[in-house]
């Protein structure tokens, strides 16, 4: 066979195949079309059904026969309608998927082998209380799988089943480091009713010093004001994030009896906590810091001079020799040093 022929029945056997993947590509993306539409019909049958069910006493055997073939169609569908229905209303719409065995297959997957399968499982299970989905989801909490040991802890915290915060680091939080805005939602969970535990783990008692400020900021949005005082004493801690963390905090609580640690706080040495301690003297409108904010306008780092001067000016305060400030305060690129974390 010469050259020519070969390169003819190769380019011809390569169209082959690429002609086969395109079909192959259409042929998927039908299926799965169609797929989504009769999901769609099931779920826009169900939601019918539940909500002309919703007028009558007794459910449709039909619609539980209905629902226990499509039991995660079921979970999603309970999962978004438990936002807007309330009441008598939704434990009669529990009460169904209970008789459909929803919950008994969402207890099936979280056993799943697939990791996906058992997250979805763990984010279910928290519309459906009871002894048995407390006990589950506190198993969940060794699953092997970080994304869920996080879910399930979430959906316990909606339980109100939440274990001890020791229990969450020692199961949870450390292995998830990652996740922080996850985790982050996790442990303001736990603060609206356990703040002493969460103070503990903002003292670093348990677990590592990254959850600190984390702890901190919980409390704040918890709205702890009984606990102001001991969180205002944190800026002086010894750990520049847990210090940041603190003037925030403070500045949320609208503590001000905290305009000491402030005022020092305006000449750390790190250049991220002076920015936040100016935004804690402009949140708390401490004009008689003015003399301290005016003299950060000469300070090294470029960021400190700008929130410097909008606090400044956010508190109607004068700024000495405005022309020569104004020009020191912009953003020349030659005198910018990085973005640090928390300075913007």
């Amino acid at each position: 066979m010469s050259l020519f022929k070969l390169i003819i029945l190769l380019s011809v056997g390569l169209t082959a195949v690429a002609l086969l993947g395109g079909i192959a590509t259409i042929l998927s993306q039908a299926v799965r079309q169609h797929l989504e539409k009769r999901r769609d019909h099931r779920r826009q049958a169900i939601l019918r059904q539940i909500l002309q069910g919703l007028e009558r006493p007794d459910w449709d055997p039909s619609l539980v026969e209905l629902m226990s073939r499509n039991r995660r169609l079921s979970a999603d569908l309970f999962s978004e309608m438990s936002e807007l229905i309330r009441g008598e209303n939704r434990a009669r719409v529990l009460a169904l998927c209970r008789e459909a065995s929803v919950d008994r297959w969402l207890l099936q997957q979280l056993k799943s082998w697939h990791g996906e399968r058992r997250r979805l499982a763990a984010d279910s299970l928290r519309l459906f209380p009871g002894d048995e989905t407390i006990e589950a989801l506190r198993a969940a909490l060794d699953d092997r799988s970080a994304e869920v040991r996080l879910t399930a802890a979430m959906s316990l915290a909606a339980l109100d089943a939440m274990p001890s915060m020791g229990t969450l680091v020692e199961k949870l939080v450390e292995p998830t480091r990652n996740q922080s805005l996850l985790l982050q939602r996790l442990i303001e969970s736990v603060a609206v009713s356990r703040p002493a535990e969460v103070m503990e783990l903002a003292r670093g008692k348990i677990g590592k010093t990254f959850l600190r400020p984390i702890a901190l900021s919980a409390l704040a949005k918890a709205g702890h004001l009984e606990l102001s005082g001991e969180i205002g004493s944190f800026i002086d801690d010894a750990d520049p994030e847990v210090r940041a963390a603190a003037l925030a905090s403070i500045a949320a609580l609208g503590d001000f009896s905290a305009k000491d640690r402030i005022k020092r706080a305006l000449s750390d040495s790190v250049q991220f906590v002076r920015v936040r301690a100016i935004a804690s003297a402009r949140t708390l409108e401490l004009r008689e810091l003015a003399p301290e904010l005016t003299s950060l306008l000469k300070d090294e780092n470029w960021w400190v001079r700008f929130r410097a001067g909008e606090a400044l000016a956010a508190l109607g305060q004068p700024v000495p020799e405005p022309r020569d400030r104004v020009v020191k305060l912009l953003p020349a690129p030659e005198r910018r040093t990085p973005v640090r974390r928390g300075a913007a």
